[in-house]
């Protein structure tokens, strides 16, 4: 049985209990949220007792069951990151609320269809169910729960990507001299976004500790936001890939403006990116007063992963091979 650990927040632990199931194969499932380290170990003793009993391969059980299996097998604790895990709970929470009640073989290909349809007006939704119920039925085929898998009847829609919008250069700095001029606490976010090239995640994770002399370093990521005791706090993980993790040599007056405002107001936090009261500043709280800033001031619309487009753009116009940086030397100082 795996030890408790202490989550990103200080305050609560969690823990992965592991288990043999009725065919022999190892599971495990990760469950965080308890106050104390005696709460999480008597969850996965009494998890793993119960999950070894239960058989798969019986019919009879709900696919609400089978989700729930499928979602902590090991190749999805192992394989999948946080983000695509929230990804994957959000989607077959649809899929429970619809399909849930259900024996495995009962859903029919026109009850799938009508599922999917009800849902082709929001296309991230409509996405999302497609591809949990694509997970899902080829898990259940695997196992021997189904004869037949009706997902490959259904048609699936498909979806042209839109284009992020960005800034060119002359607009990312009119940006940055509003938010300077309105003392806005945005700012160090979207310099560091629209400076470096950082993913809104990344930038709102860092800390004073990843400034190491003079080289940021980029190695963590605000992975989901979670509601607990009706607060809403940020969860840290690794980067969205083993490729993400790299590090910036940054000029002395970079390194200046980064802690511009927190300077300016005297906040003393361990984060870069703070609200005005100090607190650590969500992604919706930046994206919802970064919207504002742009509309009461005329700009462009532009969303935060732009911020991450307008970085490479820029760069491009400035003749920078940004693929063929070293990756310690991964900006040009824009001028």
């Amino acid at each position: 049985m795996a030890q408790p650990k202490l989550e990103a927040n200080g305050k609560t632990w969690c823990i992965t209990a592991c288990y043999t199931d009725a065919r022999g194969v190892h599971q495990k499932k990760y469950k965080g949220g308890f106050t104390t380290q005696a709460k999480a170990k008597k969850w996965a003793t009494t998890y793993a007792a119960e999950m070894a009993k239960k058989v798969i391969t019986d019919r009879n059980i709900t696919i609400r069951q089978v989700i729930e299996k499928l979602l902590y097998e090991k190749e999805f604790v192992d394989k999948v990151s946080k983000n695509t895990m929230a990804f994957y709970e959000q989607g077959f929470a649809l899929i429970n609320g619809a399909i849930g009640q259900m024996k495995p073989t009962q859903p029919t290909a026109m009850l799938l269809q009508d599922f999917i349809n009800a849902n082709l007006d929001t296309p991230r939704k409509c996405k999302t169910i497609c591809q949990c119920l694509s997970i899902l039925y080829n898990y259940m085929e695997r196992v021997d729960l189904i004869d037949n898998n009706i997902y490959r009847k259904l048609k699936i829609p498909q979806y042209t990507p839109k284009e992020t919008p960005y800034y060119n250069l002359k607009q990312y700095k009119r940006l940055l001299e509003v938010l300077l001029e309105i003392d806005s606490p945005i700012y160090t976010p979207v310099l560091l976004m629209g400076g470096l090239g950082l993913r809104p995640s990344e930038a709102l994770a860092l800390t004073n500790e990843d400034i190491h002399g003079n080289i940021l370093k980029i190695d963590k990521a605000v992975v989901y936001v979670q509601r607990k005791n009706q607060k809403l706090y940020l969860a840290t993980g690794d980067t969205k890939t083993e490729k993400s993790v790299r590090a910036f040599p940054l000029e002395d007056s970079f390194i200046k403006e980064i802690f511009r405002y927190k300077t300016a107001h005297n906040i003393d936090s361990p984060y870069l990116c703070v609200t005005r009261e100090g607190n650590q500043l969500l992604e919706r709280m930046f994206a919802r007063h970064l919207k504002k800033v742009l509309l009461d001031y005329g700009l462009p619309h532009i969303s935060p992963y732009g911020l991450r487009h307008t970085f490479g753009q820029i760069q491009k116009s400035v003749k920078t091979d940004i693929y063929g940086l070293p990756r310690p030397a991964r900006c040009r100082r824009l001028s």
